[in-house]
């Protein structure tokens, strides 16, 4: 039996870069997200911004690519990482109406079952009830899981998902470990919520994330990241078309990202004076 999240092919990526090179850091702390930037955060401005943008959000459809070579994509890897927590009730082939309790382990790589607490698998625990109408719960550990994509993860996500037919709510959270090219990257505070109408179960595709936010802290150049404004958009197409993202570095500087009715992306950039300036390439198309 495998479950995971309803999570939309579109949806945000959460992103980081290993590396972010020519850029100045403070020891400032300081903004006004619900998360704090960590110590030694990168400081925002017109030279970095985009590049930040990119570390911080990434979708399938929106090219923001200008950062470093020694990028990785952490958005793609945070992103399969919330794919293994499953939730695939129709495939299950079991009676969900009196509950089933669940406590499974797979190989990274291959997605094979495999040993708990082997390197390079991923654990999934809890229980889940209903069928068209339903809901699960429970939790997701990583253990230097490989899922082929230039990253090693550790750690445990909770998490919990209702539906009612097409529509649902998911909701993950945790904290998180990234291995790349020598570097450790911390993900803390990681918290998400999405709800929505899943075209495949006949609904329309819509989704609305509410809650985007964690801390991304390689020891240096870190930032924080939160949704001020829900993340809209329908599944199918080429990206959002609604919501802004706020991102907080070192000395109250920021980046905020609009997504546009349009469904292209603004970037604009604050260095600490409480004024916000477009980066050179916004508004930037959807693709």
């Amino acid at each position: 039996m495998k479950i995971s999240l309803k999570l939309t092919s579109t949806a945000i990526l959460l992103s980081g870069l290993a590396t972010i090179t020519g850029c100045s850091s403070d020891d400032s702390s300081s903004g006004s997200v619900g998360v704090a930037p960590p110590a030694n955060a990168i400081v925002i401005d017109s030279a970095n911004a985009e590049t930040i943008a990119t570390a911080a959000l990434d979708t399938t459809s929106v090219l923001l690519a200008k950062g470093s070579p020694a990028t990785v994509s952490t958005g793609g890897v945070i992103n399969e990482a919330l794919d293994r927590i499953n939730t695939n009730r129709k495939n299950s082939g079991l009676d969900l109406v009196s509950g089933v309790s669940f406590n499974e382990t797979y190989n990274c790589t291959t997605d094979f079952p495999d040993t708990e607490g082997a390197p390079n698998t991923y654990t999934d625990k809890g229980n889940f009830t209903g069928d068209v109408n339903g809901s699960a719960s429970g939790s997701t550990t990583f253990v230097s899981c490989d899922f082929g994509m230039g990253a090693v993860l550790n750690g445990t996500l909770n998490w919990n998902s209702s539906w009612n037919g097409p529509s649902y709510t998911d909701n993950a959270s945790g904290n998180l470990t990234m291995q790349y090219n020598g570097l450790t990257v911390a993900i803390k505070s990681l918290s998400f919520r999405e709800t929505g109408s899943d075209y495949w179960d006949g609904g329309t595709g819509d989704y609305s994330i509410s809650t985007l936010q964690y801390v991304y802290d390689p020891g240096t150049d870190g930032f924080a990241v939160q949704t001020t404004t829900a993340i809209q958009g329908n599944e199918y197409y080429c990206g959002p078309h609604a919501g802004i993202v706020l991102i907080t570095g070192g000395s109250n500087s920021k980046a905020r990202i609009t997504f546009n009715s349009d469904m292209s992306v603004t970037i604009e950039y604050d260095t600490g004076d409480g004024t916000y300036t477009a980066t050179t390439n916004s508004p930037i198309a959807c693709f």
